[in-house]
């Protein structure tokens, strides 16, 4: 199912009663960086989940459950927040067991969000019984504590509830004796702010599959995506964004095969055929400007865009061929016939596709010897 009126939830007292004493909130003593992980579940009876709770349920416990087979117990402190009641479900509430979180300058504050969300002039907010909880309030608040790094994870819509366009389980953990490499790669030494959430602004975000017989669990298609990531690639060691390209491909790629025929994040909105994860920031994050694509092509005597030249380290360079299911660089002579769901007959489609396209842009193209081939690329904004 997906995440009706713009949603997630989590019943996080599950964990909390899973957890063993070391990692109820507390003060790291040692002098190694620690990860402060705040995470937030709205489950009140305003968020009107029913059924669909269970999803929230396995976002939120098996977000604790990644960071707690991830880093040693001495770098990780978990601060739950489960919302089960509408008299809790409000900003204040949730900016106050903020303001009692104590980081070090060292260390990383982590704040994930499991609910509705929506957006209005002011910006992205989380969608509470008791009022809004605006993005950049968090951050602020987050600003505050002079943590060396911010991550603010949200797992909610972004849509406009106005209806205008809108642009811009019992866990077992084994704490290891040091962090995972990706954990150490991404939680523990990059400093500033990162800050993602699971759906573009004028999307909805969607809950997977939850059908066992058809490969699906409990969970919405980010936070598995993201929670996937860091299993599989658990001694890789990455950057903020090559790990936002892995999971914005994977969440495409899971709305795709979930909602072959698309679907409406809630009655009264149109229906949307992709997810689109949306970073605000991150470390190493492209700038806003300049070329998209990172390729230059060129018009031929056959319909479609030739490619001519993939800049290096662009996101050229790393496009995920759909059918090999690796990331490749696109190499000179590949025609490029179609871009999303506009065939390209010259130079100037392509220019247009790209100008108007989400961060993730799909791409049909002919290969040198014959074969035609899907690819995903993350353009540079």
């Amino acid at each position: 199912m997906m995440r009706q009126t713009c949603r997630r939830q989590f019943v996080l007292f599950i964990a909390f009663c899973l957890l063993p004493s070391g990692l109820l909130p507390q003060i790291a003593s040692s002098q190694e960086p620690t990860v402060h992980a705040v995470i937030i579940g709205d489950t009140s009876p305003a968020a009107g989940w029913g059924a669909l709770a269970v999803h929230i349920t396995a976002d939120t416990v098996g977000m604790y459950a990644s960071l707690a087979n991830g880093l040693p117990e001495s770098q990780f402190r978990y601060y739950p927040l489960s919302l089960e009641d509408d008299q809790w479900a409000t900003p204040d509430n949730i900016m106050s067991y903020l303001a009692e979180v104590n980081v070090r300058p060292n260390d990383t504050l982590l704040f994930y969000y499991s609910g509705h969300g929506a957006a209005d002039d002011k910006g992205h907010y989380f969608h509470l019984a008791g009022g809004k909880l605006y993005r950049d309030d968090v951050r602020r608040a987050m600003e505050t504590k002079s943590a060396r790094l911010n991550v603010l994870l949200s797992d909610c819509c972004n849509l406009r509830e106005d209806g205008f366009s809108y642009f811009a389980p019992g866990i077992r953990e084994s704490p290891p004796l040091r962090a995972k490499p990706i954990f150490e790669a991404l939680l523990l030494r990059p400093t500033g702010w990162v800050d993602l959430n699971a759906s573009s602004p004028g999307e909805g975000a969607f809950f997977g599959s939850d059908d066992p017989e058809k490969g699906g669990f409990p969970g919405s298609l980010f936070t598995t995506a993201l929670l996937n990531l860091w299993e599989n690639q658990s001694n890789t060691s990455m950057t903020w964004d090559e790990a936002v390209d892995h999971v914005r491909v994977d969440v495409y790629l899971a709305f795709r095969q979930t909602y072959p025929k698309g679907a409406a994040p809630e009655a009264g909105f149109d229906s949307q055929t992709q997810q689109n994860v949306y970073a605000y920031s991150y470390p190493g994050m492209p700038p806003r400007t300049g070329p998209r694509t990172g390729m230059t092509v060129r018009n031929h005597s056959n319909p479609g865009a030739l490619i001519v030249r993939a800049q290096p380290d662009s996101p050229a360079t790393h496009a995920f061929d759909v059918a090999k299911q690796t990331f490749v660089s696109l190499q000179p002579g590949q025609n490029i016939v179609r871009a999303n769901d506009t065939e390209i007959q010259r130079v100037e489609d392509l220019v247009a596709v790209a100008a108007d396209s989400p961060q993730l842009m799909r791409l049909m193209i002919q290969n040198t010897n014959g074969t035609a081939s899907e690819f995903l690329i993350s353009l540079s904004y």
